[in-house]
């Protein structure tokens, strides 16, 4: 059902949601704001989980790397897709 004078907005939130209707003097009542909490909400289940990671820089050698990787001091992650290249390959890459 096609609606007259509907406008559409993108929001990341509900108080952009709120500070948007706001902003374009719009009105809403209880009802449409408990159907954008309602939809907010949704999304918090969605978010991921937060974790305490620690960079460091470090300058290694390729070998130290390959070493590393052989005693499983470096662990590929599983969403990590396979190995695509050959190590010929791969040299030829690194060579140029």
């Amino acid at each position: 059902m096609a609606m007259e004078n509907t406008e559409s907005i993108t929001v990341g939130s509900l108080d952009e949601a709120i500070d948007s209707f706001n902003e374009k003097n719009w009105e809403f009542d209880d009802n449409i704001r408990a159907k954008l909490e309602e939809i907010f909400s949704e999304d918090e289940g969605d978010v991921l989980e937060v974790f305490d990671i620690k960079v460091s820089t470090e300058n290694r050698s390729y070998n130290e790397l390959a070493d590393m990787f052989k005693e499983n001091d470096i662990r590929i992650p599983d969403v990590q897709r396979k190995f695509v290249w050959d190590t010929n390959k791969c040299s030829k890459l690194i060579g140029e």
